[in-house]
């Protein structure tokens, strides 16, 4: 997938909690993804590294660099 088609994507993390977190892309940089929490901390932001983040949500951001 690239930057464009992640942003705005809703995803399932598991993160170690007891159930998968819900969250929203809401922004891509070089190096982070910053995703917004829906449902168990609703408005909560958080910071993963690119690598991170493809780990949890189990897949590829492609870089258009």
């Amino acid at each position: 997938m690239n930057k464009e088609e992640v942003i705005g994507k809703k995803f399932f993390l598991d993160v170690g909690s007891l159930a998968p977190v819900e969250v929203k892309v809401v922004e891509i940089t070089d190096s982070k993804v910053m995703v917004e929490y829906l449902n168990s901390t609703s408005g909560r932001v958080e910071e993963f590294s690119i690598s991170d983040f493809e780990y949890f949500a189990m897949i590829k951001i492609e870089s258009y660099e």
